[in-house]
């Protein structure tokens, strides 16, 4: 696929925009653990951990760290020195004192702590946890013009799909997520509203990189944008 990113020409139909964060209430605290007892324990144990690398427009909080864990079969997801989010068994070792460890203020919630350089605040994964509603709702397919400006291209999940853009899309709260030429790209409205609405057939050409198989999953083309609702299976 050729790469588009690079063109000065690379329209998005969708505008960035700020909404309120997903309440910390919602996570069951387990508490402060350092980090090099986790690493002894688990490994004593077989038990895995792993750090996931936030992408770089993600600000850390409890929610964010919460959604990026959803994706894995974990029991607890943890937050470490403002930007590292960990997931995996990290109920391992001495609890600290919170007041003392575990007081570095996260950077997409003033009221969430993020751990420290050595510790880990510690928040157990719920059983139930909201998944992103796929297939979505379509909203339309568009012709891209060069009188709309990139305002919410986001880094393209690895193989993505439907859901892996969605995702991206959700932690980012956003209320849209769409594909130009399979990039995702996510926002809260149309950025113009005389916008030329033509048939799915159009969009309907370029199976998702995630989703190469029947029933394809289809990622709009080079000249149109295809657009859906982000929603969760509780909405």
């Amino acid at each position: 696929m050729r790469n588009l990113l690079n063109r000065p020409y690379l329209v998005s139909l969708l505008v960035l925009a700020s909404a309120v964060c997903l309440q910390a209430e919602r996570f069951k605290y387990v508490g402060c653990r350092n980090i090099t007892d986790i690493k002894r324990y688990t490994e004593a144990d077989n038990k895995k951990y792993f750090e996931v690398k936030l992408d770089a427009d993600l600000m850390n909080s409890v929610s964010t760290c919460a959604i990026v864990c959803s994706s894995y079969a974990v029991k607890h997801f943890g937050l470490r020195n403002t930007d590292e989010c960990w997931c995996g068994d990290l109920d391992r070792g001495i609890k600290l004192p919170p007041k003392v460890f575990c007081d570095f203020i996260c950077p997409g919630s003033f009221t969430d702590r993020c751990g420290d350089q050595t510790s880990l605040s510690v928040y157990e994964m719920p059983v139930r946890f909201a998944k992103v509603k796929i297939p979505a709702e379509p909203v339309g397919c568009y012709i891209s013009s060069e009188q709309l400006k990139l305002k919410a291209e986001v880094p393209n999940p690895e193989f993505v799909t439907h859901e892996k853009c969605s995702r991206a899309c959700w932690m980012r709260r956003q209320k849209l997520f769409g594909f130009l030429d399979g990039v995702c790209h996510c926002g809260n409205q149309l950025s113009d509203e005389d916008a030329m609405l033509i048939s799915m057939e159009n969009c309907e050409k370029l199976s998702c990189p995630g989703n190469a198989a029947k029933p394809y999953e289809f990622c709009g083309t080079d000249g149109n944008f295809i657009v859906f609702k982000v929603a969760t299976e509780s909405q």
